[in-house]
């Protein structure tokens, strides 16, 4: 849980590090319900080498970069397309 400063309101954040073929690592802040709903999945399933597609993320490159996800992103674990397969392939490789 993060506090907001302003309204001194808590709400759910989770970060998670992704990675892709060439083996670069970039850190994804999940916020409110998918912090805690496709949060909890991925955390159950990280031993699996579960594949994650994000859309519409928001990029920042305080401290390095990063990414966060706002209202409008959606969140897919494991979906069925030819990318996550190909992706799931090379994990196992991993």
């Amino acid at each position: 849980m993060i506090r907001r400063k302003n309204s001194n309101e808590e709400i759910p954040k989770r970060d998670i590090t992704i990675a892709d073929e060439s083996q670069k690592t970039v850190v994804v802040s999940l916020w409110n319900n998918m912090a805690m709903n496709e949060g909890a999945t991925l955390s159950n399933t990280v031993n699996d080498s579960p594949v994650l597609m994000v859309k519409s993320l928001r990029a920042s490159d305080f401290q390095g970069v990063s990414l966060s996800t706002t209202s409008n992103s959606m969140v897919a674990i494991n979906p069925d397309i030819p990318e996550a397969i190909a992706l799931r392939n090379w994990s196992v490789l991993c």
